[in-house]
């Protein structure tokens, strides 16, 4: 619900590699560019001329975000139509195949990282095929929607991907894959959220509504535990990308 890059930090030369930067113009649509600062996935964009590893492709639909290195630079994460699913380190083979089923709409998973307790929330992307997750902690909820001040157990639940009824009965469930961050039953929002001390405002418009399925399944999360193994040649950071991502490509350049 915030920025989680400024748009200073826009690798636009990797954009640019894309076939996206025109001069000093980003030809993505303003719904798009806000998903990548805030850390989300945009819509399907048209990328050409790519080459990577000596394969070269002319032209290719595919999500784009963006995501901090070890050198806390940013780079872009490009995530096509995968053939299938990549098995999550943290889920079961029953676990996924809800997600993928939609059975499901995020599981919560508990796991150890070098000793230390952590939590994801994950979720599924069925139009690239890909598990995505992140640490509901990272996510900063809404202090009020509708002007309707949110309970602590309604920000919890927010934070942890679970469908929130308000007063009003507008539900709304934060959803990490989506471009607007959320699903709703209204397609305009406004939120406020609380950053630095002070209260900030926020419109969303052209809110994507919840599937059938997503009703019926109002308290759809699952919990679970795992330990990563102690494998000295597998690392948290290989299993689970930064914040929501789980794979895609990064180093892609232009012919």
């Amino acid at each position: 619900m915030k920025e989680a890059f400024k748009e200073g930090e826009l690798p636009l030369n990797e954009l640019r590699r894309l076939g996206l930067v025109d001069g000093d113009t980003l030809n993505l649509n303003q719904d798009d560019k806000q998903a990548l600062l805030a850390g989300r996935r945009t819509d399907f964009v048209k990328l050409k001329n790519l080459s990577s590893d000596g394969i070269t492709i002319d032209s290719l639909d595919a999500k784009l975000s963006l995501v901090r290195n070890e050198s806390n630079k940013v780079d872009v994460l490009i995530h096509p139509i995968y053939k299938e699913a990549h098995q999550h380190a943290l889920l079961t083979e029953v676990e996924a195949e809800k997600l993928i089923k939609g059975e499901l709409s995020h599981i919560e998973k508990d796991f150890k990282d070098h000793g230390v307790e952590k939590k994801h929330i994950i979720e599924y992307d069925s139009e690239t095929r890909e598990f995505l997750s992140y640490d509901p902690a990272d996510v900063i909820p809404p202090y009020s929607i509708n002007s309707k001040k949110l309970r602590n157990d309604q920000i919890e639940a927010f934070q942890k991907g679970e469908m929130i009824q308000l007063e009003d009965g507008t539900s709304i469930q934060h959803r990490a894959g989506e471009k607007k961050g959320v699903l709703s039953d209204r397609s305009a929002l406004t939120l406020s959220v609380l950053l630095d001390g002070g209260v900030s405002y926020l419109l969303l418009r052209g809110i994507n509504s919840f599937t059938g399925k997503d009703i019926l399944k109002r308290d759809s999360g699952e919990k679970g535990e795992f330990e990563l193994a102690k494998d000295p040649k597998v690392s948290v950071s290989e299993n689970l990308e930064s914040k929501q991502y789980s794979r895609g490509y990064t180093r892609t350049s232009s012919r």
